[in-house]
């Protein structure tokens, strides 16, 4: 089995249990897994939750959505964060109309896949009027 010694505290912690490894091993997993017009930057946050970053390729007028994901991923869902901009609020609004749709607990897969569409939906609005 594969330990880790922690540097603050010279504790020995599981590689296989330990969030703080498991979190960025499994985010990494899942991001290279998303669509190629999505582009995602992983970054540490406080308390062992972490952010990630998303720009939409395809979009450039697109607002990055940040999200925050929790060190219980998957168990809890990630959430996002809000957005300063009108066109982010306008997104945010639609896809909490989409994540309706699904199940208590959502991936961060699931997530980007919905804020995709309602990034292209909002888009498509503001473009008939």
């Amino acid at each position: 089995e594969a330990v880790v010694s922690t540097q603050s505290t010279g504790a020995k912690r599981n590689k296989k249990t330990d969030p703080a490894v498991l979190l960025p091993m499994m985010l990494t997993s899942e991001i290279s897994r998303l669509p190629d017009f999505l582009q995602a930057e992983v970054k540490n946050k406080e308390r062992g939750d972490m952010e990630v970053v998303v720009r939409h390729k395809t979009y450039p007028i697109a607002p990055k959505v940040i999200l925050v994901v929790p060190n219980k991923y998957p168990e809890q869902s990630p959430w996002v964060k809000g957005s300063q901009n009108r066109l982010g609020k306008e997104v945010e609004s639609a896809l909490k109309d989409q994540l309706v749709r699904h199940p208590l607990t959502v991936t961060l897969t699931q997530i980007l896949l919905a804020w995709d569409f309602s990034l292209k939906k909002t888009l498509r609005a503001r473009s008939v009027t």
